[in-house]
């Protein structure tokens, strides 16, 4: 089918100025999704090779720490007793904690095959949280202060010295939970030696050898869990609102440049939320809970989306949380279904235009459907000659 010059004329018209007028809204992706762990476990980190660091409890109930490169999950041992798995680095180093034959928790990094203890800043106890690419891992630590025997301090591990990095001003306990290729850190101190109820600790930034506070959304608390190589860190934080106890509803947050942004909710009754990962393309992962009902959400152009609308339903998986993603977009999280719940990585598939876009595209045509009634005369019976100007023959209406 073929029309007049001017019809094309006004269609390209309309082509060109509607981005202008209202812009299509970015495309969502689409995720498959892999199973990588056995029944009862979680996922806990995944690298940029798509390795995935999970958690699972074995026969006998002891808590068990796994590493999947690909087929069958690879159990990382022990120092003796129970081992969490806390981060994964992209050069396949692992971090966390295990528990010794003498009952104590004790930080370890696992690699090539091998669980190395990282032992204490003098104390009796560590524990491991993050590792970055150089293999630097991040945690808490008891001293040999006989007066903080109960308090842990933020640590970092770095050829082969394990280094006290303080707290905040009159704090007295502080965690490291994560650290970037650039060596920055973050996680959360105490600002109070008040060893009530009302305990107040805030995330911190550890950078250039300053410790400095974050704040909070309006409540008492807040925790960093993850910081990116642009040094944007997330976690979640106390906010305004409050549970019926009088604590503060724990909202995700991102702080970047000295500003700390409230994510939202995915919705509900006092509905709370935490960010636990942040790539390097802003991209953040996490759950969002409201009442006993827990989904895992991605945060992405300034919207927050519910994981569980970004799979095929027709799988029937429910996710529960989103504990790490790569810059590939991959992500290592959390699901049920049947009654279990298993260790899973998202594979990006594909992008799907959002509601928005297809409504701008409708209103396209009926603009250009308008204009060709304003041109020939509505509801007029005209003849379309297939040829242009001069005689040539008109361009095809373009699909």
């Amino acid at each position: 089918m073929f029309i007049p010059w001017h019809y094309f004329r006004l269609v390209l018209i309309a082509g060109l100025t509607l981005p202008l007028a209202a812009p299509a809204a970015p495309a969502a992706t689409r995720y498959s999704v892999t199973t990588v762990g056995v029944a009862g476990s979680s996922a806990r980190d995944i690298n940029l090779s798509g390795h995935v660091l999970g958690a699972y409890t074995d026969s006998i109930g002891a808590t068990r720490g796994f590493l999947n490169t690909g087929g069958a999950p690879l159990d990382l041992g022990s120092l003796g007793g129970d081992t969490v798995a806390g981060a994964l680095s992209d050069g396949a180093t692992v971090a966390g904690s295990s528990t010794n034959r003498a009952g104590e928790d004790r930080a370890f990094s696992y690699a090539n095959g091998a669980m190395r203890d990282l032992g204490t800043l003098g104390g009796m106890y560590s524990r491991g949280y993050g590792v970055n690419h150089q293999g630097d891992i991040v945690g808490s630590a008891s001293t040999g202060n006989p007066d903080e025997w109960n308090l842990e301090r933020a640590f970092v591990m770095s050829s082969g010295v394990m280094r006290n990095i303080g707290t905040l001003p009159n704090g007295d306990m502080s965690r490291a939970r994560a650290i970037n290729n650039a060596g920055q850190v973050t996680g959360l101190s105490s600002v109070s030696t008040d060893g009530g109820p009302e305990h107040p600790y805030h995330a911190f930034l550890y950078s250039g050898g300053v410790m400095t506070d974050l704040g909070t959304l309006g409540g008492l608390y807040s925790e960093g869990y993850a910081i990116n190589d642009r040094g944007a860190v997330v976690g979640d934080a106390g906010s305004m609102e409050e549970y019926p106890s009088g604590h503060g509803i724990r909202h995700a947050f991102l702080y970047v440049n000295g500003v700390m942004t409230d994510l939202g909710t995915l919705g509900g009754e006092e509905a709370g939320s935490t960010a636990f990962d942040i790539n390097n393309l802003g991209q953040i992962v996490g759950e969002g809970k409201s009442g006993s009902v827990q989904r895992a959400f991605l945060y992405e152009n300034g919207a927050l989306r519910d994981l569980n609308t970004l799979i095929d339903p027709a799988a029937g998986w429910m996710l529960q949380e989103a504990r790490a993603i790569n810059d590939l977009q991959q992500i290592a999280a959390t699901g049920c279904k049947d009654g279990q719940c298993y260790a899973l990585r998202l594979d990006p598939t594909s992008a799907v235009p959002e509601p928005d876009t297809y409504a701008v595209l409708l209103l396209g045509l009926c603009m250009v459907g308008f204009a060709a009634q304003r041109a020939t005369g509505v509801g007029a019976n005209r003849t379309v000659s297939s040829s242009g100007p001069h005689g040539a023959a008109a361009p095809p209406f373009a699909r």
